[in-house]
């Protein structure tokens, strides 16, 4: 019988299949045509950039694949996204500092 839930479990090994789904799609944009890929750089920022994402509203799991995806397009096809990667450093580093420091976050949004 298959059980249903409505909050997503965390997988025991979500950084291997993280790992797998990466690399999956940075062959697809390899293989394929690469202006999708501008598209998806700009919609993981947009998701990344959310009031939502940047206040943990959103679950950690899917703020780590979106990160992990973004690193994983952007160290491949980063000379053909060169306008985008100071966004994308930008972005990344607001969710470390987040984490790092989530009493001084907390206190901030609070003013």
């Amino acid at each position: 019988m298959l059980e249903t839930c409505s909050e997503p479990r965390a997988i025991p090994h979500s950084a291997q299949v993280r790992k797998i789904c990466c690399a999956c799609l940075v062959k697809l944009y390899r293989l394929g045509d690469s202006l999708p890929l501008y598209a998806r750089i700009s919609s993981l920022q947009g998701f990344l950039s959310t009031k939502e994402a940047l206040a943990r509203t959103v679950s950690e799991l899917s703020r780590i694949g979106a990160l992990d995806a973004l690193a994983s397009l952007s160290l491949t096809f980063g000379g053909q996204l060169g306008s985008s990667m100071p966004e994308s450093v930008s972005i990344a580093a607001k969710h470390c500092y987040r984490c790092m420091f989530p009493e001084v976050t907390a206190t901030i949004s609070a003013c």
